[in-house]
């Protein structure tokens, strides 16, 4: 079960769509509870992740320190006039979910063993025709927000040990 809420219909969204159907939708929906978990532990540390989730009542927070990092937000730097910019956990969470079942959709486990799908008339896209590294990179843009958010305010957030991300292009 999504921690956040995040089921397989948030991808109908044509900015973040994944085909679905009803003999994968149950596969997807399992791919999203096992990958959110794993970013926000990666984001937030295991033990700043289990206060959170602990916190979460259907799936929003409900103590400020925890809503503060949760929802979207935008304020401006002291230093050299940068923002500090998050979309939000939820569509952060669902964009990496995105890049990540995309990356991996095309190759399938069967009974006969690994296939790669393929059609008879398109061909498959290239990474760099893809919007896959663009979607990646946005998500990583809120994760690292969420993260500076956090240094500038350790004191309240005194358990998190996060691990940093970078942004990635398909070069």
């Amino acid at each position: 079960m999504s921690i956040l809420n995040i089921t397989y219909q948030d991808f109908l969204n044509p900015l973040i769509f994944i085909p679905t159907n009803k003999l994968t939708e149950a596969d997807l929906q399992v791919f999203i509870d096992e990958w959110e978990n794993e970013y926000l532990e990666e984001m937030l540390g295991c033990d700043l992740f289990a206060l959170f989730a602990a916190d979460l009542v259907a799936g929003v927070p409900q103590t400020q320190i925890y809503i503060d990092i949760y929802e979207k937000f935008c304020y401006d730097e002291s230093i050299c006039g940068l923002k500090n910019k998050s979309e939000g956990m939820v569509k952060m969470i669902q964009k990496f979910v995105y890049w990540k079942y995309m990356r991996e959709s095309k190759v399938k486990a069967t009974n006969t063993g690994y296939v790669v799908n393929e059609n008879e008339v398109s061909r498959i896209a290239d990474f760099s025709e893809s919007r896959l590294y663009e979607i990646y990179n946005q998500a990583i843009k809120s994760y690292l927000a969420v993260q500076i958010y956090i240094c500038e305010k350790l004191s309240d957030y005194p358990t998190y040990n996060g691990a940093i991300k970078e942004k990635t292009s398909w070069l």
